[in-house]
């Protein structure tokens, strides 16, 4: 793109760093990310660094992408602390999950999704009190999950069907249209 004498905008750089970060192209993000200020002269927006959290999270790099949150000059927006909790599930890391958690929880205190995040890391440690505590917690707020549901379009209807449900007239309506 530079070659050919295009300058990318702040724009275009985020979309490629957020393909470093689906395609785990940790060296090439960091380049791009470090390159933004030096080579194209603006500052990263909060969107550069939510990526860049997101790509060294996604890779395992929990501290790291921790300490860029420390460093981040404006205020730390709840989908940077988002990545950096995603990315704690993924590789069951309490100690910065709970960092991150506690973070989203004093932003978004009524975002039942990020007490699930922490949840599901103490789960998968065994961390069974803790689990029980946050738990606790959400009953307290009257914060609930809400159910996973799947969402499909044929023929201009939308088709909802709730996890766990079964209704075989509508399933066997539904793969009819489909493969017709």
């Amino acid at each position: 793109m530079v070659d050919e004498g295009f300058r990318p905008n702040p724009v275009t750089l985020t979309a490629i760093l957020a393909s470093c970060s689906r395609s785990g192209l940790i060296d090439q993000g960091k380049h791009i990310f470090s390159s933004i200020h030096s080579d194209y002269g603006f500052e990263p927006t909060v969107e550069h660094y939510a990526c860049m959290v997101d790509l060294l999270s996604r890779c395992g790099y929990l501290v790291e992408a921790l300490q860029l949150l420390e460093s981040v000059k404006s205020s730390v927006t709840g989908s940077m602390w988002g990545a950096l909790l995603a990315g704690c599930v993924m590789h069951k890391n309490v100690e910065v999950g709970e960092i991150a958690a506690h973070q989203l929880f004093q932003l978004e205190p009524n975002n039942a999704s990020n007490y699930i995040a922490l949840c599901c890391i103490y789960q998968s440690l065994g961390m069974v009190d803790s689990l029980s505590t946050v738990r606790e917690k959400m009953r307290d707020l009257g914060l609930v999950k809400s159910p996973a549901c799947s969402w499909i379009n044929i023929a201009g209807r939308t088709h909802i069907r709730p996890r766990g449900t079964v209704s075989s007239t509508s399933s066997d309506d539904l793969q009819n249209t489909i493969s017709n």
